[in-house]
């Protein structure tokens, strides 16, 4: 279940609250989740899209504009 629900996040927008080095929290939809970088960091404060899941884990990517 948790699984499915990870899925549900692909292609969503958010914030990161933290730096992702490569692993960070971030704020999708209201909610604090851990999430971990597509490729190197992301700095605090930066729009993310949600491209993929890892097991449970949502991996995220700079939103390109």
């Amino acid at each position: 279940e948790a699984q499915e629900q990870a899925y549900s996040y692909i292609g969503k927008l958010g914030m990161t609250l933290t730096r992702c080095n490569p692993a960070g929290r971030a704020l999708i939809d209201n909610r604090m989740i851990n999430v971990t970088a597509e490729n190197g960091w992301i700095d605090e404060g930066k729009q993310i899209e949600v491209c993929e899941v890892v097991g449970s884990t949502l991996v995220v990517r700079i939103r390109q504009e």
